[in-house]
């Protein structure tokens, strides 16, 4: 099964060069991790509180702690991301303990997640309201799980199979929305199965904290841990897609 195997291909080679994802994340990861414990630390009390009411306003320093948390993780994953995409596809190594600094790449990088976002964001949206009118009618409210599935489903499907061009970007192949789809067509199954696999690891990841309740510095040290394993494991998963598919091989 297809799906199958450009998920094991990504992960086998994750493993296979493990020194290498480490060398290539320790530095921008690093300072994501340092942000994040200082974050969770600096305001325990804080952090993962939606709705703070009137009566509770956050102190000065929190919602600047909260940017800055926010713009070092997200760099990290594109610095991380494009580094991974193209040691992979190019066999540009890192030099050092961090992946080359491609700024313009970077930024492209994140404008185009952006739109590959929004894009696979509307699909979704549109399959759970096409579903709502077929599937609600006849089964009522019960039905809605199974809509808001379909249409997360749908969603990252279009979101993979779209995903293409951003490690094209990241190795100067440059590709539209609609050549990423012309590349991928007829492949939705396996791009599912892909998709359902790679959220299953996420997940999986998760139960531990869902189980154990507890929300002290270890758990902490397993998050910035789980963490970077979802973050290589993406960034490996759309490289080996956009291997499989443009014919491209593991260098």
């Amino acid at each position: 099964m297809l799906g199958w195997v450009l998920f094991k291909d990504a992960i086998t080679t994750i493993l296979a060069r493990l020194d290498v994802a480490l060398r290539m994340s320790v530095l921008p990861y690093g300072l994501a991790a340092a942000t994040t414990v200082w974050l969770r630390l600096a305001y325990p009390d804080l952090v993962g509180v939606a709705d703070f009411g009137m009566e509770m306003s956050p102190p000065a320093g929190f919602a600047w702690l909260v940017i800055l948390d926010l713009c070092a993780n997200v760099l990290a994953l594109l610095w991380i991301s494009v580094g991974w995409h193209r040691y992979v596809l190019l066999g540009e190594r890192p030099t050092g303990w961090a992946p080359p600094f491609h700024g313009g790449r970077i930024l492209g990088y994140l404008g185009r997640s952006l739109m590959v976002g929004a894009v696979a964001l509307l699909i979704g949206l549109a399959v759970v309201v096409g579903l709502s009118v077929f599937l609600v009618p006849l089964g009522g409210p019960s039905m809605m799980p199974a809509v808001v599935a379909g249409g997360f489903l749908a969603g990252v499907v279009f979101f993979y199979r779209m995903g293409l061009l951003l490690p094209a970007f990241a190795v100067d192949a440059r590709m539209s929305l609609n050549e990423a789809l012309a590349a991928t067509k007829g492949r939705a199954t396996a791009i599912a199965v892909l998709a359902l696999l790679s959220f299953g690891l996420v997940y999986g990841l998760q139960l531990p904290l869902v189980v154990e309740g507890y929300r002290g510095l270890i758990t902490i040290l397993y998050e910035i841990v789980m963490g970077w394993i979802v973050l290589i494991t993406g960034a490996g998963v759309l490289t080996s897609l956009y291997a499989s598919f443009e014919g491209r091989s593991d260098d």
